[in-house]
């Protein structure tokens, strides 16, 4: 018992650890691909941010260049028209410039270089206004001038510099933008410091960590939940799974070993699956064995009494044949004596026919109780291969159920991929919005309402994406509990083995019961044979007692038949005495076999 309570202990903790490797498993894994692709998707959006970011600068710088060009555009047609002199018209154009500023801490401006490199206007550095710009070089050896004209003169372009900037101190790599009004022969120009643009990278970079890491905190936190979900249900269903099976067991260790005084639990023979069908089907096992023990009990011990009944009668054969002797040998000393002696053996020869009849009568038993002991024998056989087909056949269902479990694991499957591909639709959706609003930027306030509609399609594929890693969850639980059933379907398959095996251990036993009780009846059969024989020889013996009755002169030779005849007698006896201990032998070899059942 202690070995079954072991190993029914063992299987409810087998179904944890099991269940909690799968969940742990799945979960690292997913978490692990979860994270990569976050990380990825990261790392994406930081490069798309950069380069959109890096985009807006230089529309900006652009835009800003393009429109002085458009209102420088609008002087100079003034002056065309006679509205201004050319020289005023430049002088309000230098002084609309210089006030204008972008950006909302208005760090932005611009400036103008003529073609000849001579400064027009600088903002901030009013005292510069006139001088010759051509020989100015930063520290990397770039001429800055130079290359501002040259940029602007190629229909537009950029450049870099190193420039101080508006504190007088830092010195800063610059990118700059400029274009040439033509008619003037000015050089309009803007530009971004570089380190500015990282700096605005950078916080934008730091928030889209700070966004990863409550991601990934997140994602350790759910992780816990579902395998602290998953432990508990997997102790609850091993536990139920384990129960029913440990007192079946214990219920199979009791009829193995011969033990039939128990009851089986209700609950177990109510129940509607296959643990219940086991159930029901071993208490009728169960009824059968106790039924068929029974009788052949009975029968062991009425064979014992006819045993001794036996013995007992062939005891008293013996004792009249010594008598018989006795008496052939007192007619052939005195043949004055022959009839009172005559008389004598005339009597023992009646107490002879009256023990042989008695013989018959017991041997008749035996055998009628032997064709009894071969007919339980023969339906406990059949009981038991028929419970043998009946537990082939549970193990078939429960196969058949393992089956249907792993087709259920395929179409889990196919739904996770289409999640994935729900997934990918949403990630690219992202993406595409993001684009959207990078365009909108560009546009300035005419995109403005394209943005809103753009953020509303990212939010929309956020909540797709949140919905999929939903679903997504569902399903990798639905797996768990999928592969969770098939492991408990195959250890129910094994058990049904077990009991199986201990089923053709119990027919085993009951068709070697047989083959003895088979044994038995044919030492029935043979001692049947030799009474038969003796009661042939008792007729003999009478005839011969009679013809020494009738014909007293033929004594000495009716004497010499009569010794003859018990010498024969007496040998029919010792091999029915023989025979009667065989018998005797196999009873009790019976009986302990039976004895190992208690009901």
């Amino acid at each position: 018992m202690d070995k079954g309570k072991s190993k029914v202990h063992s299987l409810k903790w087998v179904i944890m650890v099991i269940v909690d490797i799968i969940v742990v498993i799945i979960g690292v894994a997913y978490g692990v691909f979860c994270l990569y692709e976050a990380k990825q998707l990261s790392t994406v959006s930081i490069n798309s941010c950069k380069e959109a970011m890096d985009d807006g600068y230089r529309t900006e710088i652009k835009s800003q260049v393009e429109s002085c060009i458009t209102m420088l555009q609008g002087y100079y047609d003034k002056a065309q028209k006679g509205i201004c002199t050319e020289e005023q018209a430049q002088s309000m154009a230098k002084e609309a410039i210089r006030s204008m500023r972008y950006r909302e801490d208005g760090s932005g401006y611009l400036w103008i270089d003529a073609t000849d490199y001579t400064l027009i206007m600088h903002p901030i550095l009013p005292e510069q206004e006139g001088t010759n710009r051509k020989d100015m070089e930063d520290k990397k050896g770039v001429m800055i001038t130079q290359e501002t004209v040259k940029a602007g003169q190629d229909g537009g372009g950029f450049n870099s510099f190193w420039f101080t900037k508006s504190d007088g101190k830092t010195v800063a790599e610059k990118l700059a933008y400029s274009e040439e009004f033509k008619p003037w022969g000015w050089v309009v120009s803007t530009g971004n410091y570089v380190d500015d643009m990282q700096k605005a990278m950078v916080e934008e970079e730091e928030a889209l960590d700070k966004t990863f890491n409550r991601m990934v905190v997140l994602m350790l936190i759910i992780s816990v939940v579902i395998l602290l979900l998953a432990g508990t249900a997997a102790a609850k269903f091993g536990k139920r799974i384990a129960k029913p099976i440990k007192k079946l067991e214990s219920a199979l260790g009791k009829i193995a070993a011969g033990d039939l005084r128990f009851d089986i639990d209700a609950k177990l023979l109510k129940r509607g699956d296959e643990i219940g069908s086991i159930t029901r089907q071993m208490l009728d096992v169960k009824n059968s064995l106790q039924d068929m023990v029974g009788g052949i009990g009975i029968l062991a011990n009425q064979l014992q009494e006819d045993n001794q009944n036996f013995n007992e009668s062939f005891s008293r054969a013996a004792e009249s044949i010594e008598n018989i002797g006795t008496a052939v040998e007192e007619i052939a000393e005195g043949a004055t004596n022959q009839a009172s002696d005559t008389e004598v053996v005339s009597n023992k020869v009646k107490d002879l026919e009256h023990v042989i009849d008695q013989e018959k009568d017991a041997v008749i038993k035996l055998e009628q109780a032997i064709k009894s002991m071969m007919d339980y024998s023969g339906g406990a056989v059949s009981n038991v291969e028929q419970l043998v087909q009946i537990s082939d056949k549970t193990n078939h269902a429960v196969s058949f159920v393992n089956e249907q479990t792993q087709r259920t694991n395929q179409s889990v499957g196919d739904i996770q991929q289409a999640i994935s591909v729900i997934t990918g639709i949403a990630e690219q959706t992202s993406l595409l919005s993001l684009n959207a609003s990078i365009e909108a930027a560009r546009a300035g306030e005419q995109g403005k309402g394209f943005a809103v509609v753009a953020e509303e399609i990212r939010k929309l594929a956020d909540e797709s994406n949140e919905s999929a890693s939903e679903i997504e969850k569902s399903v990798q639980q639905l797996i768990a509990n999928s592969e969770s059933s098939v492991d408990k379907m195959q250890d129910v398959s094994q058990n049904v083995q077990e009991q199986m095996e201990r089923l053709k251990e119990t027919r085993d036993a009951f068709e070697s019961l047989y083959q003895e009780i088979q044994t038995v009846e044919g030492v029935s059969e043979d001692l049947g044979v030799q009474t038969g024989r003796l009661d042939e020889l008792k007729t003999v013996v009478a005839d011969s007692v009679n013809s020494l009755a009738s014909v007293i002169q033929q004594s000495a030779a009716g004497a010499q038949e009569t010794s003859a005849s018990m010498n024969i007698l007496t040998e029919n006896i010792e091999d029915n005495k023989s025979n009667l201990q065989e018998l005797v032998d196999l009873n009790e070899d019976l009986a302990q076999k039976i004895s190992r059942f208690s009901v």
